[in-house]
């Protein structure tokens, strides 16, 4: 029973965090407010968590647990067809917690969470680009850990970008699924080049 009911106060603290970044900036939000939102006294709050950015961490972590799970989830892609499912589970992800992406790929909340975010989009990305140069075997023109950075590196930048023009969903939003694959098709050619393939040889097909 208390495992039980430290899991729910930790899982309480957690989603008030989450709620309140969609609220207010991150600086202004206070440990009063975080136990306020999750109802529990402020004992129970550094019973749970060393201080703010330590609670921050463990969303991110959440987060990036979620993440893997839902991209793994996802088909396998067949090269040279390239579906660019881990990318779109990412863009889905993102959709659903606009503020904490933005408050977490800014740094604004600490590196730590940062670091931890982009070295999941880094397992990702490097996992589905060894399969790309796997079968069929190819010989990338570039080392592996520089496309992989890359092509992060260019994820990262438009989900800021995306997420700085549209902070919340409105009409004027092209939604995930529409920046996902825009993406997709502006890296799919200097994937081809990149990692060993023959011009027209790859091609992207959203799943």
């Amino acid at each position: 029973m208390t495992d039980r009911r430290q899991r729910k106060s930790r899982a309480a603290l957690q989603q008030a965090l989450i709620t309140l970044v969609a609220a207010k900036p991150y600086d202004a939000i206070t440990v009063e407010d975080i136990t306020e939102y999750a109802d529990v006294a402020r004992a129970t709050f550094y019973a749970h968590v060393k201080d703010k950015p330590a609670l921050l961490l463990e969303v991110s972590q959440q987060l990036v647990a979620e993440l893997t799970e839902r991209a793994q989830a996802v088909a396998a892609p067949e090269p040279p067809v390239y579906t660019g499912g881990a990318v779109f589970t990412i863009f889905d992800q993102a959709a659903r917690h606009r503020a904490l992406y933005r408050l977490v790929i800014s740094g604004e909340g600490g590196s730590v969470a940062r670091t931890e975010l982009v070295a999941a989009f880094e397992r990702l990305t490097g996992a589905v680009l060894t399969r790309m140069v796997a079968a069929p075997a190819h010989e990338p023109r570039v080392p592996m850990d520089v496309i992989t950075t890359a092509y992060v590196g260019a994820i990262l930048l438009t989900l800021e970008r995306w997420l700085g023009e549209h902070p919340d969903a409105d009409s004027t939003d092209p939604g995930s699924r529409q920046v996902a694959t825009d993406f997709l098709r502006s890296q799919v050619g200097g994937l081809e080049w990149s990692l060993g393939y023959q011009p027209g040889e790859a091609r992207f097909e959203r799943a």
